[in-house]
């Protein structure tokens, strides 16, 4: 059973406004189970950089992004590797409007950007 969670809309509300959006806490408490709710409600793309296939479609950013600008692009524990980082992905979104790619991504411990 799916515990309901009241930031459910919170979280719909700040990526229908920015570009990226990071969902930070410590381990265990929800964080990916919450991405996951959301990402049942559109389009999206799961990536979890604790796999090394995932990290690799990530090499080149702009382009993964590009191809992905009208999904959810979900980084899962993106303080595994610092070389693809949220903060380097998010660097490299688009600013065009409409297209741009939304990024959740989350961190049990943020850490300083290496781009």
């Amino acid at each position: 059973m799916m515990i309901p969670r009241r930031l459910v809309s919170s979280l719909a509300s700040a990526l229908a406004e920015a570009p990226a959006v990071a969902l930070l806490g410590p381990r265990q408490v929800g964080k990916t189970t919450l991405a996951l709710e959301l990402s049942a409600t559109r389009p999206a793309v799961y990536l979890d950089l604790e796999s090394e296939a995932d990290r690799a479609k990530l090499s080149e950013p702009q382009r993964y992004l590009a191809q992905h600008a009208d999904k959810l692009v979900i980084l899962d524990e993106s303080s595994a590797h610092r070389s693809s980082s949220a903060a380097c992905v998010t660097s490299s979104m688009p600013d065009a409007g409409a297209g741009r790619a939304r990024v959740a991504s989350w961190s049990w411990a943020p850490r300083r950007s290496t781009c």
